[in-house]
Order: C-alpha cells, then structure tokens, then sequence
C-alpha cells in the first residue's frame, strides 16, 4: 500500500510539472541548479523525452554534453536531442555528426572563441551543446530558433541576476539541487529561498500595464506619485540615479520631499543589504511606499532582510518568477551523498510544487 502510494505521487508530480510546462502561451523554460552536479543534464533528457511539443528547442549558457566535467574530472551524460529538434552546437560537433543533422544558419555569436551553428537534427542523437556566453546573445538566440517554428525551447541555465533565469523571456523555472550544494537543511533553505520569491505580487496586479511599460523604457531609479487626493492617477518621474548604491542620501532626500505623494519606488538594478536599510527606514516612515524590482532576483538581500521586506507586504515586481517544479538528486560527486528516500520526502513535505528525483525517471 505505501509503495503503491509513493508510485502515485511521483507520477502525479511528473504530470503536473509537464502540465505546468505547457500551459498555454509558454514558450521557454529554463533548468537551473543550486549547484554543479545537480542532474540538469539527466532532468534535460527526461523532459526532451517526455513533453510532447510539436517541435523543441534546446540552448545551454555555456557548455554541455562534453565527456568530462572541466572541474570535478567526472562522467557527464550528454544532450539526448529528439529527432526534429532546434540546438546550438560548435563546428567540430556539426562534422561528427554531419550525417544525422543538418545546419541552418552560422549564429554572430562564440563560445570559447569559436562560432555558434543553429543546427536541426534528422534524427534522435547523442551530443554535446554550446550556447553563447551572455544573457542578450542567449535571448536571441531563442528568439531566432521560435522563428522556425519551434513550440518550446529549454535552456540549461544559471541562478543570478545577470543570468537567463531572470530575463523577461523566460516563462518557467525549474530548480535542480543535491548534496553538492550542501546539508539538507542548507538544502532546504536554498529550495525555500526561491520558492518565496515566486510569492512577491507582480506590478500589473496592482498598476497598469502602459504603466509597466513606462518603467521599463530605460535603466533609471524611478518614482511614482499621486496626481491628486483621489490618488485614481500615477505621475512618473525618472531619478537621476541608476543604483541606490553610492546614492542613499540623495534618493532618501527626494522620496522624503514627496512623502504622502509617493505611491512606489522603482529600482531596476540589484537591491544590496547595505541599501536594505536605507529602504527600511523609508518604509517605516511612509505608510503608502512600495519597493518594485525589475526582477526577485534582483534582491541580492540576507534571508531575514528578503523575509522582512515580504512580510511587510511592500514589495512588487515587474516579472513574475514562476517555478514549474523542484528536481532532486540524492548523489553527490565528492560522496557527501543523501539518503534519497529521506530527501525525496523532506522536500515534498515542505514543498507544495511538484518534486521529482532523478533516480526516479530511468
């Protein structure tokens, strides 16, 4: 009865993170890991498999697929590409396998120092992956790879403000994590830091959208007002200013003046710890301020600052970070492995998203 039950529930996880992937209107999914080693590659392969898209795409921010890991000197599986499916590879992998694949066009991008081919495979194909090294070569890349028709593309990504995971583009996440990255209780910590940034409510929900269109029109601090005491209008002003650092007491004097008026306070760069207080001594003195971020990734804060700020309930953010689902990987490549039935439940106990392990999708 109870390996009956856990078999219900790994294969109800399965299904709802592949619903959660095709919901209508996604077009990129990004898989990323609390650390190297996490099963990016392996989760990659299961969903190229599994999904049932028309036609994939397939990018990395880096490297993938190769035979060894360039760090850790171990095994690393390689890109299992569906037949019909979109990918990025270097020249020298093209001509090994010239004959299952055919080139589409020469990308005006590098990796490592050599160019960038968008390539189609003829047929299903084990290889190896590159991608370009930054986050608007990589957004184009996928753009260009939806123009031929693509319904869907993964990415194997990074976790940072400047990755992919926090583009605009980017529809779902999907966060990879073993005992590389740590203890389970640190473990678990990493999983809860993300999953609580899925909670921060998005700017649309509370303004207009031309509004959040407004915001975004260059890289500058702004703030937005009340027009008048019925507050039924927002007036925009652009701050001198691009990062609150080096630039606390100017931007503090200019919300300070407004006072009352202010409605929000936009900052499209990272919120650091330092600049942390400056916000919370804002907040506490002005009863209407909100905080609106670009990205939650952009809230480079200590745990218990990032809680503060969501538990005052001040905080907004232009793009809403949506995570498809957790994928677990009980081994680790320097031994500090984990008791994978132990793990499997710690995480879906804490976790209402689907969870998958590793182990569990041969």
């Amino acid at each position: 009865m109870i390996q009956t039950s856990l078999k219900d529930q790994r294969d109800t996880d399965k299904a709802r993170l592949l619903k959660a992937i095709g919901s209508k209107g996604k077009k990129i999914t990004v898989i990323v890991g609390l650390s190297k080693n996490a099963g990016k590659t392996t989760f990659l392969n299961w969903l190229l498999e599994q999904t049932t898209f028309s036609q994939k795409g397939v990018i990395t921010t880096g490297r993938d697929g190769e035979d060894l890991d360039v760090l850790e000197k171990v095994k690393k599986p390689k890109v299992k590409i569906p037949q019909a499916a979109i990918f990025t590879a270097r020249a020298s992998e093209v001509s090994k396998k010239s004959g299952f694949l055919h080139v589409l066009e020469k990308l005006p991008f590098k990796a490592g120092g050599q160019d960038i081919w968008l390539v189609k495979s003829d047929t299903s194909l084990e290889t190896e992956i590159v991608g370009p090294p930054s986050v608007s070569e990589q957004i184009e890349t996928a753009r260009k790879i939806l123009s031929y028709g693509v319904e869907h593309i993964f990415i194997d990504g990074s976790l940072d403000r400047k990755a992919i995971s926090s583009a605009w583009d980017v529809d779902s996440l999907i966060v990879t994590g073993s005992p590389m990255y740590g203890n389970l209780a640190r473990l678990k910590r990493g999983f809860k830091r993300l999953h609580d940034l899925t909670k921060i409510k998005g700017f649309h929900e509370v303004f207009p959208e031309n509004l959040r269109m407004q915001l975004l029109q260059d890289e500058h601090i702004k703030v937005g007002t009340f027009k008048n005491k019925t507050r039924a209008e927002i007036e925009l002003t652009t701050l001198a200013f691009k990062t609150l650092l080096g630039h606390e007491k100017e931007i503090a004097g200019i919300i300070r003046v407004k006072g009352k008026e202010l409605s929000f306070l936009y900052i499209p760069t990272s919120i650091t710890e330092k600049s942390f207080l400056l916000l919370k001594s804002l907040i506490q003195e002005l009863d209407n301020l909100q905080i609106v971020v670009k990205h939650p990734f952009h809230l480079q804060l200590e745990d218990q600052s990032s809680s503060w700020l969501r538990h005052k309930n001040v905080l907004l953010t232009l793009k809403k970070m949506d995570i498809a689902g957790m994928v677990i990987n009980s081994y680790a490549v320097n031994g500090n492995h984990l008791d994978c039935e132990h793990f499997r439940s710690a995480i879906r106990t804490d976790f209402a998203l689907p969870v998958i392990d590793v182990m569990e999708i041969g």
